[in-house]
């Protein structure tokens, strides 16, 4: 996700290996604790590569790709250049903004903890080099859709949303008089699994953004039928 590094998978993950599979979680460059060039170009096609080099030099033939939010896109794009890795795609749909548009207006200990890493980066020394990064890489997310080959898939694909979400990047540009409505998940969860051949549709109702962190165990029973379903 566009705000987040690697750790908040981090319950996901543990729930995996109790099942027995091996779990690989990179931070991209530009993001968590990974390298952040300030004269690169960031770009799905780019990372998606990055990501199949780190995999290949591991030896892993095949994968389950899972993403969530801006990682979605980033998933979305791997798959179409890597099916032949790719054995399955899941996908999932700072602070005042993640509480009014990820958790309907609540907040806790747990989601406060999620903004930390990125919070420190903004505001310590670096803080001038991580506002050139993140104007880069969300410049990914305006100029570099993925929604337009979703029809290309060919690997079998699961979406799981949840319909509270109202993430809506650029809605601070809406011009005065625009009555469309940017982030509404409980109708474009239905928009994209239509547009995917075959995709299955999991809705989550009355969760938000990040269903995996919010509700894990109603997160936990969705993954599973995303995971065991062809």
């Amino acid at each position: 996700g566009k705000n987040f590094n690697a750790d908040y998978w981090t319950t996901t993950a543990q729930y995996l290996q109790s099942l027995g599979y091996g779990v690989l979680i990179p931070d991209q460059i530009g993001f968590g604790k990974s390298s952040k060039p300030t004269d690169y170009q960031y770009s799905f096609a780019a990372l998606a590569h990055h990501t199949h080099a780190l995999i290949d030099s591991l030896n892993i033939k095949e994968s389950i790709v899972l993403g969530h939010s801006m990682g979605g896109m980033l998933a979305s794009r791997f798959a179409l250049m890597y099916p032949n890795t790719t054995k399955k795609l899941i996908l999932e749909g700072v602070r005042k903004y993640q509480q009014k548009n990820y958790y309907d207006g609540k907040w806790n200990t747990t989601y406060s903890a999620l903004t930390d890493f990125i919070t420190g980066q903004i505001q310590g020394p670096d803080k001038e080099k991580m506002a050139w990064v993140n104007a880069k890489t969300y410049d990914m997310i305006f100029t570099q859709p993925v929604i337009t080959e979703f029809k290309d898939l060919t690997v079998p694909v699961k979406l799981i949303i949840g319909t509270r979400d109202r993430t809506g990047p650029g809605r601070n540009w809406k011009k005065d008089g625009v009555d469309y409505e940017l982030g509404r998940y409980d109708k474009l969860g239905k928009h994209a699994a239509s547009l995917i051949p075959n995709a299955q549709l999991f809705e989550l109702n009355n969760l938000g953004h990040l269903p995996q962190i919010e509700d894990f165990d109603r997160f936990k029973d969705v993954f599973n039928k995303a995971l065991n379903t062809k």
